[in-house]
């Protein structure tokens, strides 16, 4: 499990039946729902869209490694 933290950046996998689908944004938060934890993501192309929109579970979400040469 990744157990992603705030800032991480994360890619919405293609598998997601989210509109979001493929896109990276940043984590921002988690909520916990019973024993589901979700978590907040945040996405440049936002506007407009409901808050629970940019809400995932963590089998949705795949981590952004950023290369560092």
């Amino acid at each position: 499990m990744s157990d992603f933290r705030r800032g991480d950046k994360v890619k919405v996998k293609q598998q997601s039946s989210s509109r979001f689908r493929g896109c990276i944004g940043t984590v921002v938060g988690t909520q916990v729902h019973g024993l589901a934890l979700t978590y907040e993501v945040s996405f440049d192309q936002t506007r407009g869209f409901l808050a629970q929109d940019n809400h995932f579970f963590e089998y949705e979400l795949e981590p952004i490694y950023s290369s560092v040469s």
